[in-house]
């Protein structure tokens, strides 16, 4: 860490969504894995709704990414260089049609479609360049949410489960056409300043794991350990310039010289360094994709 390169911003990370977002900055969350590396690197905002589907998130979007008050806010975004947002809808949404969650799919893409505009005209206040990951809903499995349903309701329990494999892979693919479909419109000259990648949770652990794909839930819908693990690291993947490679807020203790403190704050003479970094970063950003 002594070594590592310094800078006087912080990325601004955000996590919106359902409960697989609100559970995953408990202990072992993917949500809380990526905290841990972004410690005085980053500032990252768990805006996770349980039960929530996105005809409900976008009701949040006033207060959850404000736009009407970015130029009185645009003091406190001089803190931060970047900002990286995942957007992790589509487990409610894919429930049972008819059922208080359930959302038909046509409405789904136009509310992520309208989530993503949010996020990005938030991101636009304080200019800075964004990173929006947008996240497809896992697989479910039957069998487990079956036997989840008699755990928690007894002989009360329908025997009927209110979600399916299906339904999670066709909303996870719309998910995944709205990533797309952005990251062509906002693709350079037009917004070089946003970065749109895609990541279809669904298919990935499916693929992954044919056979036993299932240890990645705990209730069938809901992460496991493994499942928060594997959604760390493809996220991991996906972002390594925030991930591990974002400069520490201010010089390591042991780059500053008790003889000449100022100098040792000197972000003129680190500049350099920061740019080598950010250029590094940049090249390093990918588009859109499965």
């Amino acid at each position: 860490m002594a070594d590592e390169k310094w800078e006087t911003q912080l990325c601004r990370g955000g996590a919106f969504g359902d409960s697989i977002t609100q559970e995953a900055f408990e202990n072992g969350g993917w949500g809380a894995r990526l905290v841990a590396q972004l410690t005085r690197r980053g500032d990252v905002v768990n805006r996770g709704f349980s039960g929530y589907n996105t005809e409900w998130a976008v009701r949040t979007l006033d207060k959850v990414f404000p736009v009407k008050h970015a130029p009185q806010a645009a003091s406190a975004w001089g803190l931060y260089s970047s900002a990286v947002v995942t957007v992790f809808f589509g487990a409610n949404d894919a429930s049972t049609p008819g059922s208080r969650q359930a959302v038909p799919v046509d409405a789904f893409v136009a509310n992520l479609r309208k989530i993503c505009l949010r996020v990005a005209a938030w991101a636009d206040g304080s200019a800075i360049p964004l990173t929006l990951v947008v996240i497809g809903c896992p697989p479910v499995h039957r069998e487990q949410r079956l036997a989840f349903q008699v755990e928690k309701y007894g002989k009360k329990a329908t025997g009927v489960p209110e979600r399916s494999l299906e339904m999670a892979q066709e909303y996870a693919a719309a998910a995944m056409a709205v990533a797309n479909e952005l990251a062509l419109e906002w693709a350079a000259p037009v917004a070089p300043h946003r970065t749109v990648h895609a990541l279809n949770l669904c298919e990935l652990m499916l693929s992954s794991s044919p056979d036993n794909w299932s240890h990645f839930l705990r209730d069938g819908l809901h992460l496991s350990r493994q499942g928060n693990e594997f959604v760390y690291t493809a996220l991991s993947a996906l972002l390594p310039h925030v991930v591990g490679d974002h400069p520490l807020f201010f010089p390591h203790h042991s780059r500053i010289d008790a003889g000449d403190v100022d100098a040792s704050f000197d972000v003129d003479a680190n500049q350099p360094s920061r740019d080598v970094a950010a250029a590094a970063s940049a090249s390093r950003l990918a588009p859109a994709g499965a």
